[in-house]
């Protein structure tokens, strides 16, 4: 049986902010884990997006979200995980929100667009 991980510490906001994405970091918690779970969501419900983060011993967690609608809520739940498969356990979640810039009105703004022959992927802030 794998031990439940602590919940993480709290989640701060990194940089400046920006139309269409999040950067941010967490207080790694005392104890054994393997990685984090961060699902986001816009406040307007969305389904979430797991993202994987791998623990690091050295410093805090950090994550930057990319691709996001501008000036929009987004809700950040970060949860440690322990173990895999059966044994697999997680710490309680750590909530945040944190909004996205606004694109300016005479400014364009666009995240990614994607299609069978590439990606284009620009922001003129």
């Amino acid at each position: 049986m794998t031990t439940v991980p602590n919940k993480p510490g709290p989640i701060v906001r990194q940089g400046q902010r920006v139309a269409t994405s999040l950067e941010f970091s967490w207080s790694r918690p005392n104890g054994y884990l393997d990685y984090y779970l961060v699902n986001y969501v816009p406040n307007f419900g969305q389904p979430p997006n797991p993202v994987t983060v791998e623990d690091t011993t050295e410093g805090n967690p950090s994550l930057t979200l990319t691709n996001l609608l501008d000036n929009t809520d987004y809700t950040i739940n970060v949860v440690a995980v322990a173990g895999e498969g059966a044994t697999k356990t997680t710490s309680d979640q750590r909530t945040m929100t944190f909004r996205t810039g606004r694109c300016m009105s005479r400014k364009i703004c666009v995240s990614t667009h994607q299609t069978l022959a590439g990606r284009l992927n620009f922001e003129f802030l």
